[in-house]
């Protein structure tokens, strides 16, 4: 796992920022993406959400992803992965076991330091990594997806 450092300005009472000290601080989210679109049947790599940022160079970035997945079978034996990855690029890949019928949620979390300024796709991908089956990326509006880009301030 990659390490980082992040350093953030500490103001005090009655201090206002400043063009100096504004880098400082945490940019908000400049990315969010929001989906109700299911995707059944998946075996091999399989995008099933995405978002596009402009970022920062210089800034530690969290990419995150919440959905639903549901298993095709009730075999103990499935396995299943999710990853966040841009272009060839995979910043974290999370498995999952035994999934079963039922629909299960699931949270990824990527810290990423390394992207340049300018415009970047994240993609959201599941895959069957053992078993027979398929898994379903079960989304629905009462029940939805999401990307979220997070600055979280400098990496320094």
């Amino acid at each position: 796992m990659a390490s980082f450092t992040r350093t953030l300005k500490d103001f005090v009472a009655g201090e206002s920022p400043t063009a100096n000290n504004m880098d400082s601080l945490s940019k908000g989210v400049p990315g969010h993406e929001v989906s109700t679109t299911p995707t059944n049947g998946i075996i091999a790599v399989t995008t099933v959400m995405s978002v596009t940022a402009t970022t920062l160079a210089g800034r530690l970035y969290r990419i995150s992803a919440d959905g639903n997945l549901e298993q095709s079978s009730a075999s103990a034996l499935e396995r299943f992965a999710v990853s966040i990855k841009e272009g060839a690029t995979t910043f974290v890949q999370r498995g999952f076991s035994n999934v079963t019928t039922l629909i299960h949620g699931y949270h990824v979390d990527a810290y990423v330091t390394s992207l340049s300024a300018g415009a970047h796709t994240f993609i959201v991908t599941v895959e069957r990594t053992a078993g027979g089956g398929t898994v379903n990326h079960a989304l629905v509006s009462s029940s939805p997806g999401y990307v979220t880009v997070e600055d979280l301030g400098p990496n320094a």
